[in-house]
């Protein structure tokens, strides 16, 4: 039985017209849909927007990158160019490479393009050979033989497709001081220019810089009035220069220009540790000057009052020493030494010296272009040789058997045990 609620049994006045119910549809799909049009074109529009912004965006971001990726990129140096040079020469540390004749210093071997990577071991910087440079004793047979050996190695140690042995850095980088009556103009500005910025480095260190005894200047031929009339001259064009040595005493400016005369510059350590120290840049020798005497120390004589002695009768104490420009430096320093290079041609032996004879050292060429008409009446009128050391006979560089055996027993002493070493401080 059907309901009385069926749609069958509704009156047709209450039932909705069909044309009502379709206009109804109609209008709310129009509604629908307009709604939905203006939904999407907003997300559209949002999506468009969003997606031209992270254009835009990654756009800036891209061309930033470029830009920095642009400036932090540096070119290489060459292997062959003065920075790289220098940069090998200054890996063959004292520690690592040591008891070499001058035909094996470390100049040499990077003009070949050699770095020390270990004690005695070298490693080319292009074809990656390695090669250990192990001598025997100088007063063995074979010293000589085996010289000569490492000599030959050095050049022709490379690999067969490697350029060195053919295509070595230029004899410039040996010796980069030429004669003075061949600097040009500009080659004279930037000797005077690095000078002066070496001389205003040490004159921070004030009374700590070492004291210059009449051996140095006698050395030198070099007088304290000369050096004096030379900073008063230069101050008079250079207010800067003015400032830095005005109001100081002239023991100061005198230690800090013959320091800079023969290439010592304020070692970078100093604002690190507090500790006063010098370096060469050439060679990248870094020394502590609180084992020689200061400026400082010269008001006390150098002499320990009795209650100083008193007091370190039992203790170990560091005698200090009296700084020497000259012989501070390494041996094969082109401040002290020029050098010849190791050509085949000139590959004879270790029986012919390496040391270029014809070309003074490099502390003499800046002497003679800035105090070109020093007074030298009284002084040592000998002049120094290229190689030699100052104070010291133009022997062959070779250490004496009992300054050898000194040496070794101060590393010695060096490597013991502190049970070793309060032995030898009560022996003492």
């Amino acid at each position: 039985m059907a309901s009385t609620m069926s749609p069958v049994n509704i009156p047709t006045a209450m039932r909705p017209s069909k044309s009502v119910v379709d206009l109804v549809k109609n209008v709310m799909s129009d509604l629908i849909s307009s709604l939905e049009n203006e939904g999407s074109t907003d997300e559209s529009e949002n999506v468009n927007n969003s997606t031209v912004d992270c254009r835009d965006k990654s756009v800036d971001l891209d061309k930033s990158q470029v830009q920095n990726e642009t400036s932090e990129i540096k070119p290489t140096p060459s292997p062959r160019s003065k920075e790289a040079f220098q940069k090998r020469v200054k890996t063959f540390t004292s520690s690592l490479w040591c008891g070499k004749p001058l035909s094996l210093s470390p100049p040499l071997l990077a003009q070949y393009g050699w770095e020390c990577i270990g004690e005695d071991i070298a490693k080319c910087c292009t074809c990656s050979v390695v090669i250990a440079v192990r001598l025997p004793w100088p007063n063995k047979d074979n010293y000589r033989s085996e010289c000569e050996k490492a000599q030959e190695n050095v050049i022709r140690g490379h690999l067969r497709i490697c350029s060195w042995p053919s295509n070595y850095c230029s004899d410039v980088l040996l010796h980069p001081f030429d004669d003075v009556q061949y600097l040009s103009i500009q080659d004279k500005l930037d000797l005077k220019k690095k000078f002066f910025k070496r001389f205003e480095n040490l004159m921070s260190l004030r009374e700590k810089l070492p004291v210059m005894t009449a051996e140095v200047h006698k050395d030198m031929n070099l007088n304290e009035d000369v050096i004096c009339q030379f900073l008063d001259e230069s101050s008079s064009e250079d207010e800067e220069l003015l400032k830095c040595i005005s109001s100081v005493h002239d023991k100061v400016k005198i230690s800090a220009a013959l320091l800079a005369l023969c290439g010592w510059d304020a070692s970078s350590f100093n604002l690190v540790s507090g500790n006063p120290g010098v370096e060469c840049e050439e060679t990248g020798r870094t020394i502590g000057l609180w084992n020689f005497h200061s400026i400082s120390d010269e008001d006390n004589d150098f002499q320990p009052t009795p209650a100083k002695k008193q007091r370190h009768e039992s203790l170990l104490v560091i005698k200090k020493q009296f700084f020497h420009p000259v012989n501070q430096h390494h041996v094969w320093s082109p401040w002290v030494t020029t050098l010849s290079s190791l050509s085949a041609a000139n590959l004879i032996g270790l029986s012919s010296s390496v040391v270029n004879e014809d070309k003074p050292a490099g502390w003499k060429i800046v002497r003679d272009f800035l105090l070109p008409v020093a007074d030298l009446s009284g002084a040592n009128t000998t002049p120094l040789k290229s190689g030699e050391r100052c104070s010291m006979k133009n022997t062959p560089y070779k250490t004496p058997p009992a300054a050898a055996v000194q040496r070794a027993m101060k590393m010695l002493d060096e490597w013991s045990s502190p049970h070793h070493e309060a032995q030898n401080v009560a022996l003492i």
